[in-house]
């Protein structure tokens, strides 16, 4: 306990700033220890609160040494990790290190949400408050989100966002559950956010995660895997824990299910094995980055080139922030047919939304459009063909009146049988990272049914099973050069007709 003039705040526990102490020569020894090596200071100076045995010193597993190495010796990490298995600790104790033994550093815990931050922030505190008065440094500012140090060093959390840090310079940067960030935040944020950090030639950046799907955190791993990126992989596994072996799995499973466990416990980014698209193919799709992103958001893999023919497939929403207006633009010169672009916002109206379907069809030399006219599509569709007075709409409708295709039971299970079979035969090539993980979390929902689980969007892959169903025309492979947008007035024995050809 320090003496009442000592303490932050009256705080027994927290040293305040420029308080003179007298160390003694075995002090400034284990300083000297503790200032170069993160598990002496862990396994001397920090406490835990275990609930069985109270308040004892941290005994650190030989993977959480393993973890604190690596983060000591690395500038970017990426950590995969098991639930449950002392990530969070390890990591607090080696940002509560290296605030302390290094003067000016600013640190910054962030994660999918605020309360997972401030958790964390929680152990860097309490292990703060059980450390020494001698090895403590004194304290400027200590607050619910943040702390200030008399040697410069802060530490601070919070939950990712785009604005998360902008503007500010960051000396060490974890981001905990990355996984766990949409797909859109995490683009925002790695824009405006990991040019700083990499710019620097000091600063330590620290992406940990469970796996969530082939997302921007599967793509950044993936790579390191191969040395495509600056970041150093590792990766904690289940059976490391103490007390996980072969019968506490069995356990589990039969507990929690076997896509929980796979998922959480397992490491495995592909936890459900009731997607549409076989998983060891999706583990084979590689995504790319775009090369170009056109003022209205449209991401480009490949420009038009002159010569080639290309569908679009359109899926429309209300623009309320809900789900996504989606295109997707596809290559079907030859097969295999090629992801060349894709679009997708849900905060557009339906007649800018019309403006935008036919700026990129006119772009990819006046594509065919596919657009579901269920619902919301039929106004854009409207306006397609009567505002913008674009006419290479292909049109699967029973009748002269009704353009477009509509979504049925029948037309959606044969889209989809389509898109399984040409994405399992390598006869597509798909190379959007947000279309690869929508993939990767389509699954069934009951029999014969797929939707985004978990409540994902799965509008890009309806965007792009549409713009496959173009296949359905009779003789396409022959004649796709030849495509007119005109309907036979005649129907099928089934009572669907097909555009002429």
């Amino acid at each position: 306990r320090l003496p009442d003039f000592a303490r932050y705040d009256g705080n027994p526990k927290v040293k305040k700033a420029h308080v003179q102490i007298q160390f003694t020569e075995e002090q400034i020894e284990e300083i000297a220890k503790c200032s170069q090596d993160p598990i002496y200071f862990a396994e001397k100076y920090v406490y835990i609160i275990d609930p069985d045995k109270g308040k004892i010193i941290v005994k650190l597993r030989d993977y959480q040494k393993r973890l604190m190495l690596h983060l000591h010796s690395n500038r970017q990490s990426i950590v995969l990790f098991p639930r449950q298995s002392g990530k969070s600790l390890t990591t607090c104790i080696y940002v509560l290190w290296y605030s302390i033994f290094n003067a000016s550093k600013k640190c910054a815990l962030l994660a999918n949400k605020e309360k997972i931050s401030k958790e964390l922030f929680s152990k860097v505190k309490l292990a703060y408050i059980e450390l020494p008065y001698w090895l403590q440094p004194g304290v400027l500012e200590w607050n619910a989100l943040s702390v200030k140090f008399e040697n410069g060093s802060e530490v601070e959390c919070g939950a990712t966002s785009a604005s998360a840090i902008r503007g500010m310079t960051v000396n060490l940067l974890i981001l905990d559950e990355m996984a766990h960030i949409s797909n859109s935040i995490a683009d925002e944020f790695w824009a405006s956010v990991y040019p700083t950090i990499s710019a620097s030639t000091t600063s330590k950046m620290v992406l940990i995660s469970t796996p969530n799907g082939l997302n921007h955190f599967y793509v950044t791993w993936k790579k390191a895997l191969k040395g495509r990126n600056s970041f150093a992989p590792i990766k904690i596994n289940w059976n490391e824990v103490p007390g996980r072996d072969e019968e506490w799995l069995k356990r589990a499973i039969a507990d929690l299910g076997e896509r929980k466990v796979n998922q959480e416990f397992l490491a495995s980014f592909l936890g459900s094995s009731k997607t549409l698209i076989e998983t060891s193919v999706l583990e084979r799709l590689e995504s790319e980055d775009y090369i170009e992103a056109t003022e209205y958001d449209l991401h480009i893999f490949k420009q038009p080139k002159a010569g080639h023919v290309y569908s679009i497939g359109v899926d429309c929403a209300k623009g309320t922030g809900g789900d996504y207006s989606a295109c997707q633009v596809i290559d079907i010169t030859n097969e295999p047919f090629k992801q060349v672009a894709a679009y997708s916002n849900n905060k557009i109206g339906t007649h800018l939304f019309a403006e935008i379907v036919v700026k990129i069809a006119n772009y990819y030399n006046k594509a065919y459009l596919v657009v579901e006219n269920n619902d919301i599509g039929y106004a854009v569709l409207q306006s397609i063909w009567n505002d913008c007075e674009y006419d290479n709409i292909v049109d699967f409708g029973t009748n002269n009146k009704e353009i477009g295709i509509r979504a049925t039971t029948k037309s959606k299970s044969q889209a989809l049988d389509i898109l399984k079979n040409y994405i399992e035969n390598n006869k597509i090539e798909i190379v959007d990272q947000h279309t690869i993980y929508q993939l990767s979390r389509f699954s069934e929902v009951r029999q014969g049914v797929f939707k985004g689980d978990d409540d994902e969007h799965d509008d890009l892959i309806s965007a792009l099973y549409w713009a496959l169903f173009i296949v359905t025309i009779p003789d396409f492979y022959e004649k796709k050069e030849e495509i007119r947008v005109t309907v036979k007035e005649e129907d099928d024995e089934e009572g669907e007709s097909y555009l002429d050809v």
